[in-house]
């Protein structure tokens, strides 16, 4: 009985996860170039600081971590530059709330896979070195 109601939360939380997928992917349509960036900008700055602050003794997630932060910077001081009064649009707010957090899990999950390509190698060349 259990595995049952487990089935249906699983299948409804996919579901859900899904339709508001939808709902993101319709909405970035409506924003505006510099309304894209500077929501990649802030997802890319959280998800570093993410890293950052994790109680983490790997140095390749710090250095992946440091660079996404820094490109997040950057992706953001560009957007800020780029910014007037025609680029604002009215979905922008709420292409806040329902872009970032997509956002954010996607960037999370490039600081992963980057962090485990680097690290692979400095492993690698431990092993070597140390023995």
């Amino acid at each position: 009985m259990d595995e049952t109601i487990l089935g249906s939360l699983y299948s409804f939380t996919t579901f859900a996860l899904l339709a508001l997928l939808l709902v993101a992917l319709l909405l970035a349509r409506l924003i505006t170039p510099v309304e894209r960036l500077l929501i990649t900008g802030a997802a890319l700055v959280l998800a570093g600081a993410f890293f950052l602050f994790k109680p983490t003794q790997e140095p390749a997630f710090t250095l992946v971590a440091m660079v996404t932060v820094a490109a997040g910077l950057w992706l953001g001081s560009r957007a800020v530059r780029g910014w007037s009064r025609r680029s604002f649009s009215i979905a922008g707010p709420f292409a806040l709330v329902f872009l970032l957090p997509p956002a954010f899990l996607g960037a999370v999950l490039m600081i992963g896979l980057a962090a485990v390509v680097v690290d692979s190698p400095m492993r690698l060349v431990m092993r070597v070195v140390v023995g």
